[in-house]
């Protein structure tokens, strides 16, 4: 219910997004035309299959970890914890304590949720309005990538939310915008895939495909709107800077693979 409220804030932002990526455009002739393609085409359907494959196999680890971690008995928490330090509490109480609690809590789970989605839906409907069918690809084979990638980490080397580590002073600040909204979150990722940061590999590989495929306004756009989406996970006290600094090659890794398919 909580999720799907914020999800429904999604559409509204993408619009937003595709006006200003496409300066003197159509934001809903863009997005009927990258539809129309999507679903209209054979590659489109193509596309389509594989991003759903992605979030069938992401629903499926959601479902396995918590029973692997218990067999493994791993936490490599306190590890990371011990190279960094309580920086992500340091840095969420100095944003809070200047701008508010509840408007941090309000701002970055904004972002955080709808404002990703829309941030990762962004250039496929832009390349997709442009006829770009090449670097919708490349944008999906992306993000692919970034989740087939992550799996191992995930499974192996599990790493807490910062918030709800026990070991950090952050607080858990999407609690504060809407109890009960980390228990709707959690059940498409869970709170100890942590390493590397997805959120942060997601945007940051969409930004490095658009810096080879355009135009500018859009990359202009994807590293302001991965800029804040980094920002966003900090303040909320869900990633450590240890998950966004491996996020960040991994990132380059997923954009640098997804091309050499282009190639072949």
């Amino acid at each position: 219910m909580r999720l799907a409220v914020l999800y429904s804030l999604a559409p509204a932002l993408l619009w937003l997004f595709v006006r200003i990526a496409l300066p003197g455009g159509s934001a809903a002739a863009a997005l009927r035309s990258s539809a129309g393609r999507l679903f209209g085409t054979r590659g489109g359907r193509r596309i389509a299959l594989v991003f759903a494959l992605v979030l069938v196999g992401n629903a499926l680890e959601c479902r396995i970890d918590p029973g692997l971690s218990r067999v493994l008995g791993v936490d490599f928490t306190p590890l990371v914890h011990g190279l960094e330090g309580d920086r992500v509490a340091r840095l969420q109480r100095l944003v809070c304590g200047t701008l508010g609690t509840e408007t941090c809590a309000t701002v970055a789970t904004l972002i955080y949720v709808p404002g990703f989605v829309a941030t990762l839906a962004l250039p496929l409907v832009v390349w997709g309005a442009r006829h770009e069918d090449e670097a919708v690809a490349e944008g999906v084979r992306a993000i692919a990538w970034n989740y087939v990638l992550a799996l191992p980490f995930y499974l192996a080397i599990p790493v807490r939310e910062v918030a709800w580590s026990g070991l950090s002073q952050a607080v858990p600040l999407l609690e504060d915008f809407w109890l009960g909204l980390t228990s709707e979150l959690r059940a498409g990722s869970a709170l100890d895939n942590c390493l590397p940061s997805l959120h942060t590999s997601l945007a940051a590989s969409l930004c490095f495909v658009s810096l080879r495929r355009g135009p500018q306004a859009l990359t202009r756009l994807l590293v302001t709107a991965t800029t804040a989406i980094v920002a966003a996970t900090l303040v909320l006290g869900i990633h450590w800077l240890t998950d966004i600094a491996i996020a960040l090659p991994f990132a380059v890794l997923c954009a640098r693979l997804s091309r050499q398919n282009s190639r072949r």
